[in-house]
């Protein structure tokens, strides 16, 4: 299927963010990307600021649709945790800049109420909802699991080698992750049990 030039610059944003950083990012590397000229980007999108706001809500539905896919599956439940783990750890670590612009709000200017962290929050609590369905357990416990299960994948994934010295962890490497993610996935139906 043909991308029409609307998704061809979104798209080339995307892949100019995570190889500039967004703050290095420009009209003419993105239309250089997108094979447009600068002309071209101003009149879909009127502006650097209000593409990259469209990118970054491609990025999100993008994400919450593959997270509520994963979650939505007919499969045990250690399945879909692993299964979640392995999605968001390697999606940071392939995408690091990408993730670093998203989180931007919240790490440089302690804004809490972006659309991201909206998002987060939303699909945490969609897996919450799943877990209260098929576990008994408390509602609190849940939640605590779901955060700690979310926090320890979104950093170990932004930083997937900062343990290397200490443990000699490096998620880069597939066994590691592998061990890393059946751990955490043990870890996680413990504390919901």
């Amino acid at each position: 299927m043909e991308l029409s030039t609307r998704q061809k610059i979104v798209l080339a944003t995307i892949e100019c963010i995570e190889k500039e950083g967004i703050n290095a990012v420009t009209i003419r590397s993105i239309g250089k990307e997108a094979n447009v000229n600068s002309a071209s980007i101003n009149y879909y999108f009127g502006s650097k600021e209000k593409l990259i706001e469209e990118v970054f809500d491609y990025i999100q539905k993008d994400f919450m649709m593959d997270f509520t896919e994963i979650i939505n599956k007919d499969i045990d439940l250690r399945k879909i945790v692993e299964e979640l783990l392995l999605y968001i750890i390697q999606g940071t670590i392939k995408y690091p800049n990408i993730v670093k612009a998203v989180l931007y709000e919240p790490f440089f200017n302690n804004n809490y109420n972006g659309v991201f962290i909206n998002k987060i929050n939303a699909l945490c609590k969609e897996l919450c909802i799943k877990l209260n369905k098929q576990h008994n357990a408390n509602e609190d416990n849940n939640k605590i699991a779901v955060i700690q299960l979310t926090a320890s994948s979104l950093f170990m994934g932004i930083f997937p080698c900062i343990f290397k010295d200490f443990a000699n962890i490096d998620l880069r490497d597939e066994n590691v992750l592998k061990e890393y993610i059946k751990r955490l996935s043990d870890i996680f139906i413990n504390a919901i049990s």
